[in-house]
């Protein structure tokens, strides 16, 4: 397989399970209850923490062996949390626009 033929199964993949995500998403989304629709948020969210927390200590351990500071080590850890929430804006996103279409309330603000 090649690297280009690689690539395109990958964005294939990607794409299915991003429509799949939002499918899903504005199903819960449409229930009357405020809350429906933010337990998929919220495992992303939790994913992501543990994601990160888990990898602290080797990113201390690789850094600190490149010899770099506290401060690239703080940038680097907060650049990789930003990166892993990418699933979680998105399906926060699908949540807010689907409630905001059907007149719904938006957790947490008010309509």
């Amino acid at each position: 397989m090649t690297i280009m033929s690689a690539l395109i199964v990958s964005i294939i993949i990607l794409a299915v399970i991003a429509l799949g995500l939002w499918y899903f998403e504005r199903m819960f989304a449409k229930r009357p209850s405020k809350y429906a629709g933010l337990g998929m948020p919220a495992a992303f969210l939790v994913l992501s923490l543990f994601s990160i927390i888990k990898s602290i200590p080797s990113l201390v351990e690789t850094m600190q062996g490149q010899g770099y500071g506290v401060m690239a080590m703080i940038l680097t850890a907060i650049f990789s949390f930003v990166v892993t929430n990418i699933p979680t804006l998105w399906i926060y996103f699908v949540y807010r626009r689907t409630r905001k279409k059907l007149g719904l309330e938006i957790w947490p603000f008010q309509k």
